[in-house]
């Protein structure tokens, strides 16, 4: 008798099956979140751990595959049996994508957005583990009660979404907002002395400098770069996101005021102070890349001393040739 309670309390290959392909996702999501990255070259591993979760996980379901198509009789429906593999499969390939797109873009640090929605999908990863083996103990009366939970964790994924997408959004017309004002800004400065002495007229001064900043913009990225990198590095920061948004609306209002009153100044040193400015109050001073910030400073003296010794010369040989 005890034997035979023995036999009908094991559990089906495809139930077994099933349960790797759910430990798998549990483990992978566990990596996901407690990977400690601590620079660029770890990324390395952390993408290739996360691989290779997702290429075990494939194998599972090619198993499953080849095992359906040798039954004739399966526990569940064998469409169904099919469906959970890849729909749990999925799960791991968007881990996967994820790990890759970090050493794509070489970010070492969750901001808190995605550092919630880490935990959301370890938290999912435990109640679908929890429901396959329910499933393969036949105790279906209780896979509601976790099913409810993995559609409150699916529904709590979409609202971080949403809000990041809407970060997203006010960095993308926040940038924009600033290349307008930007363009406006700086090509009174730039035209301002052509078209006072009357070398240029105003219209062919302006189609000038919005041709040349154009040209610039697409052949030369210097500037970018050294925004972007040589500053501060945003991914580096835990809310990165949040940390351009502010520097581009101080940025942005600098600029404003600048141009309202008349003050002579350049965008592109606005929004590095605004960058710098912005990861200081984030993260505190250890934020900069100092050696970046103050190549910034010399190359500022440098080019502002030289066209002042530049015009310094040009008065004195005029008011000498007088």
């Amino acid at each position: 008798m005890e034997d035979c309670n023995v036999i009908k309390r094991k559990k089906d290959k495809f139930s077994e099956m099933l349960m790797d392909i759910a430990q798998n996702i549990k483990d992978s999501a566990e990596f996901l979140g407690s990977f400690e990255l601590q620079n660029v070259s770890d990324l390395k591993e952390f993408a290739n751990v996360l691989k290779a979760y997702e290429s075990k996980g494939d194998k599972y379901v090619h198993t499953v595959i080849t095992e359906l198509n040798k039954a004739f009789i399966t526990p569940i429906e064998r469409e169904d049996i099919l469906q959970l593999a890849m729909s749990m499969d999925d799960v791991l390939d968007g881990i996967d994508s994820f790990a890759a797109l970090m050493e794509i873009h070489s970010i070492t640090t969750f901001d808190e957005y995605v550092a919630e929605f880490v935990k959301n999908i370890q938290g999912c990863a435990e109640e679908i583990l929890i429901t396959i083996n329910l499933l393969s103990e036949k105790k279906l009366l209780q896979i509601s009660e976790h099913a409810i939970k993995i559609k409150e964790y699916e529904s709590r994924g979409y609202s971080i979404m949403d809000s990041m997408l809407i970060l997203t959004i006010l960095i993308v017309v926040g940038a924009l907002g600033f290349d307008f004002i930007n363009g406006f800004h700086d090509t009174a400065n730039a035209i301002a002395t052509s078209v006072s002495t009357k070398a240029l007229k105003p219209r062919h001064a302006i189609l000038l400098a919005a041709t040349m900043n154009f040209v610039g913009a697409m052949t030369f990225t210097g500037v970018a770069k050294t925004i972007t990198k040589d500053i501060v590095d945003p991914y580096t920061l835990q809310n990165g996101s949040v940390v351009i948004l502010a520097a581009l609306i101080s940025a942005i209002a600098w600029n404003l005021i600048t141009w309202y009153f008349g003050i002579p100044s350049s965008s592109s040193h606005a929004i590095i102070g605004s960058i710098a400015g912005a990861a200081i109050a984030a993260a505190g001073f250890g934020a900069l890349n100092y050696k970046g910030f103050i190549k910034i400073i010399e190359a500022l003296l440098i080019f502002t001393s030289s066209s002042l010794c530049s015009r310094l010369y040009c008065l004195y040989d005029y008011q000498a040739n007088v």
